[in-house]
């Protein structure tokens, strides 16, 4: 006997189908909500903070330079005057 297309037995089988995936989408649906992750605090290579340190140093004593050029060329400006 071929299956009809009102079988009661397809028709059975594909609602139990559709059941049993909404059930398993609502539960997947409420599960626990993740906690947001948080990122991980910077390592600092001991290598690289010597390197930092030296580079912050030397953009120090540029700075001084600079200022101590500028405060030259304003005191040779006042004599000149």
């Amino acid at each position: 006997m071929k299956p009809s297309p009102g079988n009661p037995k397809k028709t059975g089988n594909l609602l139990r189908g559709a059941a049993l995936l909404a059930a398993s989408l609502a539960l997947a649906a409420c599960g626990e909500d993740p906690q947001p992750s948080q990122p991980p605090t910077p390592q600092v290579d001991p290598m690289f903070q010597q390197q930092r340190e030296a580079l912050d140093k030397a953009r120090g004593v540029e700075q001084d330079v600079a200022k101590s050029a500028e405060e030259l060329k304003r005191a040779e400006e006042e004599q000149t005057q």
